[in-house]
């Protein structure tokens, strides 16, 4: 009986760990020529000496998609938004996948872990902006791509 309940509760923790340790993704299939566009400026970004990582910050403005292709290497760490390590959501571009964040994911979240009371947030939450200088993508919604 005991070897029983061992064995139930060692499949049941292993379970939930590879549950936890197994975060879904959300990916995010661009248009095709956005899509070969974003392949094409990772591409000539990868020529520099440098070994550079990505992730993609997609705004919207009435209409017109604004899709920046951002990167960072290993020592910027501490000036990347937090949030882009915490995402599932990733864009598909060729094989790989990028982390992608919204305009809003910087607009209604916090670096703060304290979050005050119900009610009397308002003037105690940090809210961020994020610029960066990095190329960008303007498509509408049929993924035509509009000339900067």
């Amino acid at each position: 009986m005991n070897k029983i309940l061992i064995c139930s509760i060692t499949i049941l923790l292993s379970t939930i760990v590879n549950a936890q340790s197994n975060k879904e993704v959300i990916r995010y299939y661009l248009f095709d020529k956005v899509e070969i566009k974003v392949d094409s400026i990772i591409r000539n970004l990868e020529k520099s000496k440098f070994r550079l990582r990505y992730y993609c910050l997609l705004t919207r403005d009435s209409d017109i998609y604004n899709l920046s292709i951002c990167n960072y290497q290993d020592k910027d760490i501490k000036n990347i938004p937090q949030i882009v390590f915490l995402t599932n959501r990733y864009a598909v571009i060729n094989k790989r996948l990028i982390p992608i964040i919204f305009d809003y994911d910087l607009s209604f979240t916090t670096p703060r872990k304290n979050y005050s009371l119900f009610g009397k947030r308002d003037g105690n939450i940090i809210r961020m902006s994020y610029t960066t200088e990095a190329p960008n993508i303007y498509f509408d919604s049929n993924g035509n791509i509009i000339n900067q």
